[in-house]
């Protein structure tokens, strides 16, 4: 029981470092409610963030997600056939949806990414700050979902609402989350089921931090870098 208590010992884990298995009971199984705040506390007791030096208003999402850039900058861990595998998209379907944001944002003829980057990359294919789902949509899915199987009426509400035009709708075989997202916002049919289908919770306003808080915590700290090294 000692050494149970010194694992889930908040000040044990500050003075020592923290131990994975106090990590995992924080996001895991905490009183915690919000993974933002959830977020703080483990930079907190990484002794990244002095809660007594800072105005915690000020640990807003955008700003705790800077935070993480700056912590890995330079660090280029992510490669671009990992991305592809989250989109679920083959190498020539990938290109031809990311090609164009990859010359914009100036990582064309890049392999690999640091996690800034790698958030540049995917903030186009999810739209907002409402991450969620990563693979692509196929259209039986939409009009399953959203139309009642009838892939006319899929095809009439993104092309009226100028999600797509209409070439560009017959030319896609799969669909972004940040397009679904659009569709969810205008189709008519079943309205209010669609709505909450994709409302606006707090745990799907900072997915996107919470996607890369895991990302950034298990690569550096489980398997490359310790915090106390940094």
């Amino acid at each position: 029981m000692d050494i149970l208590k010194k694992i889930f010992d908040p000040v044990e884990n500050r003075k020592k470092g923290m131990n994975h298995w106090f990590f995992l009971g924080i996001m895991l199984n905490s009183n915690i409610r919000s993974t933002q705040r959830r977020i703080i506390y483990v930079f907190h007791i990484c002794h990244l963030i002095d809660l007594k030096a800072i105005d915690q208003s000020e640990l807003t999402k955008e700003y705790l997600l800077q935070f993480i850039f700056k912590l890995s900058e330079g660090k280029t861990v992510i490669k671009k056939g990992h991305i592809r595998k989250l989109t679920a998209l083959n190498k020539d379907t990938f290109n031809a949806y990311f090609d164009d944001h990859l010359k914009e944002i100036d990582l064309y003829k890049r392999r690999i990414f640091t996690i800034k980057e790698t958030y540049q990359i995917l903030q186009f294919w999810q739209g907002n700050e409402k991450w969620g789902r990563m693979e692509a949509y196929t259209k039986r899915e939409l009009a399953n979902l959203f139309t009642q199987g009838n892939y006319e009426n899929l095809a009439i509400d993104m092309i009226d609402n100028s999600i797509f035009t209409e070439q560009e709708y017959y030319e896609r075989h799969y669909i972004k989350p940040a397009d679904v997202k659009k569709i969810a916002d205008s189709s008519i049919e079943n309205k209010e089921k669609n709505l909450n289908k994709f409302d606006d919770n707090d745990e799907s306003n900072i997915s996107s931090l919470r996607f890369f808080f895991y990302f950034y915590f298990l690569y550096f700290y489980f398997f490359k870098e310790n915090f106390k090294n940094r």
